[in-house]
């Protein structure tokens, strides 16, 4: 009845169809995950989710029975939650089973590596605040700030520089990096999601333009210490010292917390990013600290062409609040600077950033000059970035 419940509320209410397709995945449902299942590929492709929709891989008679027995979505809330609840304690029987098992076979060490991934029952999102706890939440993050070494609140970028600037980036924040085709906002991108994820803090990076091999030959120079050229032409390049440096090359760190989204991606709309994030988060027990989406005029949505940009971004900027997480969108120019549905971008973004250099020109060194332009910012300062693109290990650094 509970899954009827659920189900029965998205037919009745789209608001509800929303909580339910970010909040639960198909392993909530038993009874029902087919039609789940169903209405979830549905909503990822941002089609409609009804009756008639549903009929067509879905036996009409077991529609009409959930329908039937369900006439309100207003205890939604609370059915998620016992969904959450059935599900956590199922996973703490299969565990207890398991745990049985090795306590019979009495092996100390494998017990207490197992007992480190005890199941944990989902966190729901954050509560409604009153004022008077919003500003004890800001007089409380004042007093860490003024006990802390510098006045940086925001996550870092690993660009000391930038991080004074701005502050880091701050949760639920929406940032543009902007720039002319081929200047390098992907890779720089890249790099910080590379300086993020290596220090322990999970980045959740979206490309829908490049492959996942194309993303490995970016960040590979840099980390592994090895010429692109090494990479690109190994027979030729490869050095003994490349060599080594390859075979020393460990970083469980980064592994573990840098999550690309690439060859898989097939929606393209911000709802795929939600459902992604959300699955990652559940399977990894923790939530990300950075959102990195290339591009934004990638991202399908409804409307016409040239408002498509400007609906995303405002969806982008939803998600950043419902996740209370920093969102990193970079944004193509077209040729003459303009930016399609820039209006709607200027008004959703909390941070704009422009990486400016003539990767074109005829003198090398002229093609390593970098500037970062901080254009705007709601909460910290702006400014202008110097930087140093290095060719041979694709990595922007500070000069």
């Amino acid at each position: 009845m509970l899954e009827k419940q659920v189900i029965g509320a998205c037919l009745l209410d789209e608001s509800a169809t929303d909580k339910v397709m970010t909040s639960l995945t198909e392993e909530y449902f038993t009874y029902l995950r087919p039609v789940f299942k169903v209405m979830s590929q549905l909503y990822k492709a941002e089609k409609a989710i009804d009756i008639p929709t549903l009929s067509a891989n879905i036996e009409f008679e077991l529609l009409k029975d959930i329908i039937s027995q369900v006439t309100t979505s207003a205890y939604i809330d609370n059915h998620i939650l016992q969904l959450k609840e059935r599900k956590h304690l199922k996973d703490l029987e299969i565990f207890t089973r398991e745990l049985n098992e090795k306590i019979r076979n009495q092996d100390i060490k494998e017990i207490h590596n197992f007992l480190s991934a005890i199941p944990q029952m989902e966190e729901d999102a954050a509560k409604h605040k009153n004022t008077k706890d919003i500003i004890q939440d800001t007089i409380n993050d004042v007093a860490v700030r003024m006990n802390a070494k510098d006045d940086i609140r925001g996550l870092r970028t690993g660009y000391s520089n930038l991080d004074r600037m701005i502050c880091g980036l701050k949760d639920s924040e929406l940032i543009t990096l902007e720039a002319d085709p081929n200047v390098g906002k992907s890779l720089l991108a890249l790099n910080i999601a590379c300086n993020i994820a290596s220090r322990g803090e999970r980045v959740d990076f979206f490309a829908y333009e490049m492959s996942n091999k194309q993303i490995g030959f970016r960040i590979t120079p840099s980390l592994v210490d090895v010429n692109i050229s090494s990479l690109s032409n190994p027979k030729k390049n490869l050095t003994k010292k490349d060599l080594n440096n390859i075979s020393k090359f460990e970083e469980e760190t980064l592994f573990n917390n840098l999550h690309v989204y690439s060859d898989e991606l097939t929606a393209n709309t911000v709802t795929e990013i939600k459902t992604k994030v959300n699955k990652t988060s559940l399977t990894h027990n923790n939530k990300p600290k950075l959102i990195i989406v290339d591009y934004l005029q990638l991202l399908e949505s409804d409307g016409e062409e040239w408002e498509r940009a400007g609906n995303n971004s405002h969806k982008l900027k939803k998600l950043a609040k419902r996740l209370n997480v920093p969102i990193l969108l970079i944004v193509s120019k077209a040729k003459d600077g303009s930016i399609r549905g820039s209006g709607q971008i200027q008004f959703d973004i909390d941070q704009r950033w422009e990486l400016i250099r003539e990767h074109d020109s005829e003198d090398p060194i002229q093609q390593m000059v970098t500037q970062l332009k901080v254009k705007k910012n709601r909460d910290g300062g702006k400014g202008i970035i110097d930087m140093t693109y290095i060719k041979e290990r694709l990595v922007f650094k500070e000069s």
